[in-house]
């Protein structure tokens, strides 16, 4: 549920930025010099790629679902995911929400998208980041107990600071593998690349335990070049 590198900041020179309003009592000069030295744009890895389990994007970590006749794994299902990313140059970890998941839309086909909401605190500003995504994923059985599965997703980052915001969009991919270790337990790796202004790739592991047959408890690790993403959360097989 985060994504999140200062390399991939976009600044308000970039001609992103599409409101600036000036804090009350800033002249126009003070006002210019806080926007150059704010970065308006951090996408948070943990958001955008709701990583091995949850990832937000990109590692569908699930349990075996007996109605799905071409696959041991369930590709329909609901994330809701709580991660905190340590982005290299900032003293605080960025946090966030993410909502994501996927629908089967036929035996080697779903529908992927999610929602993140995240926060982090930069030269002593807040800077507020939502995340949006849809996309599309194929997955092919590998054996009884495994899946292969890639995926492309569009993606869109609003980011809000000082009354400023600006945005950024681009595009996701991901592959990776999901195993079935134990009847009850999925681990899963995947690899991950980020293209939003500055591309970035990644990697993902996480793991699933279903204490009941259609609530799963999951946690995963994202690490990219700049940042490194923790996460845990809920599965919910539809």
């Amino acid at each position: 549920m985060f994504r999140g590198v200062p390399p991939a900041r976009l600044p308000p020179s970039s001609g992103a930025l599409r409101s600036t309003t000036a804090p009350r009592g800033k002249t126009r000069t003070e006002r210019t010099r806080t926007e150059r030295e704010t970065p308006m744009l951090i996408p948070l890895r943990g958001l955008l790629c709701p990583c091995a389990l949850l990832l937000a994007s990109s590692l569908p970590l699930s349990r075996a679902a007996a109605q799905d006749s071409a696959s041991t794994f369930s590709y329909t299902y609901l994330n809701i995911t709580y991660s905190m990313e340590d982005v290299d140059g900032f003293d605080d970890d960025a946090v966030g929400i993410t909502l994501d998941g996927a629908i089967r839309i036929s035996d080697s086909l779903h529908l992927v998208g999610g929602y993140g909401d995240g926060e982090i605190e930069a030269f002593g500003t807040a800077l507020s980041l939502d995340t949006y995504s849809i996309g599309v994923g194929y997955n092919s059985p590998l054996s009884d107990r495994a899946d292969l599965y890639v995926r492309a997703r569009y993606i869109d980052v609003e980011a809000e600071a000082l009354g400023a915001s600006a945005s950024e969009d681009g595009f996701g991919f991901s592959a990776g593998v999901r195993f079935m270790v134990a009847e009850r337990v999925e681990l899963g790796a995947a690899l991950q690349h980020l293209d939003l202004g500055d591309g970035d790739t990644g990697f993902g592991v996480g793991a699933l335990f279903y204490p009941s047959e259609r609530i799963g408890l999951g946690a995963s690790l994202t690490a990219f070049d700049e940042s490194t993403a923790v996460a845990v959360g809920l599965r919910f097989q539809l």
